[in-house]
């Protein structure tokens, strides 16, 4: 849990309002942001708080508990890099994202500059594949991607790892560590340093609200994601067949992401949804669109441990309490993580 709530402005159940200065960015509503840091490889747990703080112009922003755990995997990535550095990052995110996972679906404008029209085209064809990763929000800022909207053809990472905030921001760690006297920079000069920003100006705004951020996140606790982990956390007091569709999901953790495989050792994300409903003599079609058909739609409050998840061309297993377990995409495999996106909720156990 956060300490010091009082002292920081960081309080509990806040309402959520806009965050003034972020513009071009779609954010999901708040059904949609039910998973901070969705899909990272490190979990913080923030007690779902929000941040009430004042930027560098004297307005007061409030950042909800995405924006708040993303910022704690950021603190957590740069424990060995000490506050100064923390504080660059927490700046150059809340400038460059807003401290969101933004996806991209690469509907920049092409007007020349960055790039080549054909270097363009093959960088959009990449980074389109964000939008099938866990994230936050939409942004489409050329192929730029992730928490510090870096791009996979500058050489920053692949869409995967750009897409996990705790890769992300150990990459934005690195490339400060190489920056000749860093340390005795501002925060701005700093995160322009790495950044190379044509709005070099913009991070001294954040630099209070990175600081607030720093003080609230200091004891938050953080640990590596669930993404092998056995059939542990199971939710208990589910019914027989529930419980066997739940189990059988979770049993394939770390199984590998083959398109059109049906097991036993890889799987696709309806091939999974198949198998794991076989278990209860559910016979469900090998194909997402159909089987959003198999069963009746639930709200998300609704919602329980075994319903089919649905996005346009994916599903995915609902473990309840917002997570979810699902043949992902080739790099992720089976993997347990929190919902992210606006899945509709399909129920075919009654």
């Amino acid at each position: 849990m956060l300490v010091g709530v009082l002292v920081l402005g960081l309080v509990l159940g806040l309402p959520l309002v806009p965050v003034a200065g972020f513009l071009g960015i779609a954010l999901l509503g708040d059904q949609q942001r039910s998973a901070a840091a969705g899909g990272s490889s490190v979990v913080c747990q923030t007690g779902g708080a929000s941040l009430a703080a004042v930027d560098a112009s004297g307005v007061e922003v409030t950042l909800d508990e995405v924006q708040v755990r993303n910022a704690a995997v950021v603190v957590h990535a740069g424990q060995g890099m000490g506050q100064q550095a923390q504080l660059v990052a927490l700046a150059t995110a809340l400038t460059e994202s807003a401290l969101r996972n933004l996806a991209n679906d690469g509907s920049y404008s092409y007007s020349g500059g960055v790039m080549s029209l054909s270097a363009w085209e093959s960088a959009r064809a990449v980074v389109v594949e964000s939008m099938r990763l866990p994230h936050d929000g939409v942004g489409s800022d050329w192929d730029s991607i992730g928490l510090f909207q870096q791009r996979p053809s500058a050489g920053w990472g692949s869409v995967e790892e750009i897409m996990d905030p705790a890769t992300s921001a150990a990459t934005f760690y690195d490339r400060l560590a190489r920056v000749s006297g860093w340390e005795s920079m501002s925060v701005a000069a700093a995160a322009q340093a790495v950044q190379v920003s044509a709005f070099p100006d913009a991070y001294a705004r954040w630099e209070p609200v990175a600081r607030s951020l720093l003080s609230a996140l200091s004891t938050v606790s953080c640990s590596a994601g669930s993404s092998a982990d056995g059939v542990g956390g199971v939710p208990a007091g589910l019914d027989a067949r529930r419980r066997a569709v739940v189990t059988f999901g979770l049993q394939q953790l770390g199984d590998r992401y083959v398109w059109g495989a049906e097991g036993p050792d890889s799987w696709d994300c309806s091939g999974l949804v198949q198998g794991a409903y076989r278990q209860i003599g559910v016979e469900l079609p090998h194909s997402s669109e159909v089987q959003r058909g198999a069963g009746r739609e639930v709200s998300a409050e609704e919602a329980l441990p075994g319903d089919i998840m649905w996005w346009p061309g994916h599903v995915a297993i609902y473990l309840g309490d917002g997570e979810l377990v699902g043949a992902q995409t080739p790099a992720q495999g089976v993997v347990r993580i929190p919902v992210y996106g606006a899945p509709r909720y399909i129920r075919v156990i009654e």
